[in-house]
């Protein structure tokens, strides 16, 4: 009868995987229940999943990954957690003042300004 060793567990993050979190794309998308907007990850390695609290994404990483450790999952998550965080801080600080209307009215107004000479207010 042959026996066979259990690897041990991994205790680090491995850095292919904080590189796919540091690429990783954020994406907000409408509730369906119209109550809010979900942020959705889109992440190599671990698919695409919506963002909404360490301990579901920590369990992700670990159905992925199998060879980590819950503490290296539970790290993981955090910091998928803080580049989503990161990432959504930049996109707010880039936006500029939201107008009323959709984006192609919006759109339309800037032209017809600009076909008047007039300016983009």
């Amino acid at each position: 009868m042959m026996f066979f060793k259990r690897r041990p567990k991994v205790e680090s993050v491995p850095d292919e995987l904080v590189m796919a979190i540091q690429n990783a794309d954020f994406i907000t998308r409408p509730d369906r229940d119209a109550t809010g907007d979900n942020l959705v990850c889109r992440c190599q390695g671990l698919g695409f999943f919506t963002v909404n609290g360490v301990r579901p994404m920590a369990e992700r990483v670990q159905r992925h990954y199998p060879d980590l450790a819950y503490s290296a999952c539970l790290h993981t998550a955090r910091l998928i957690a803080s580049e989503a965080g990161h990432r959504t801080r930049q996109t707010l600080r880039g936006r500029k003042g939201r107008r009323a209307g959709s984006a192609w009215v919006n759109a339309y107004r800037d032209q017809a300004l600009e076909d008047l000479g007039g300016g983009n207010e």
